[in-house]
């Protein structure tokens, strides 16, 4: 398709009789221009007044946002440090609890140990056929490297006897297997040759299944009685495990 050429403007021939006239168009051209050039300047200074305010706005947002998330941001930091304050003082308070309780359970372990060698234990155990005339505590047996294979608290101890005595605030039926693999270690490395090796556990307090089970084990049960030490089973035919 041929291309239409723009048509000339027309000329424009002023005449002394119309120049008048053109003098008044041009003016009122002039008016047009002068106006149009004014609304646009008008409209620019407008949107140009509306874009800053915008970016005010924007700007004024996002500092009201830092701040509010700075604000939020100390909250929840002085919200964990009271948390952490209080973690702390719990963490003090259960360790100053449990130290007071392992002094008293060490203060307890320590009862147990003394009504053990008192003249009125060994003298229940003689009655039953055992005169142990030596005890001894806190013994270590080591292998030959020095390496500490097992502790044992008390040990009773005559010419022929041996019993092996583990001691326990409150034993379960576990300390019972552990006693048991003990034994089954000094009779396996001929610890006390020529001797009779025996068993038994020592506890403040000891419940039905445990104390039943230690006594099929073929251990004898001291359980701690106000000032002494009851030797369970009271029974004339029980026979003591001899390891």
């Amino acid at each position: 398709m041929a291309e239409t050429k723009a048509r000339p403007r027309e000329r424009e021939y002023v005449t002394m009789a119309n120049f008048n006239e053109w003098l008044d168009k041009l003016a009122r051209e002039r008016e047009e221009a002068d106006a149009k050039f004014r609304e646009e300047r008008a409209e620019f200074k407008r949107q140009q007044e509306e874009a800053e305010a915008n970016a005010r706005k924007k700007q004024e947002e996002a500092e009201a946002k830092f701040i509010k998330e700075c604000e939020e941001f100390k909250r929840r930091q002085d919200e964990a440090d009271l948390r952490q304050k209080e973690a702390t003082r719990l963490a003090e308070q259960a360790r100053q609890e449990l130290n007071k309780s392992l002094g008293k359970l060490t203060n307890r372990v320590g009862e147990i140990i003394e009504h053990l060698v008192t003249p009125n234990v060994l003298e229940k155990f003689k009655k039953m056929g055992f005169s142990f005339n030596r005890t001894a505590r806190n013994i270590y047996i080591q292998d030959k490297d020095g390496k500490t294979l097992t502790e044992i608290d008390t040990v009773f101890q005559n010419g022929d006897d041996i019993m092996i005595v583990e001691v326990k605030t409150h034993p379960t039926t576990d300390d019972i297997v552990r006693h048991t693999k003990r034994m089954a270690l000094l009779q396996a490395r001929n610890m006390y040759p020529g001797l009779n090796l025996y068993g038994a556990i020592a506890a403040a307090v000891i419940d039905g299944e445990t104390r039943n089970y230690a006594i099929e084990q073929g251990f004898y049960v001291l359980e701690q009685s106000g000032d002494t030490m009851k030797i369970l089973p009271d029974d004339p035919d029980f026979k003591p495990r001899r390891w």
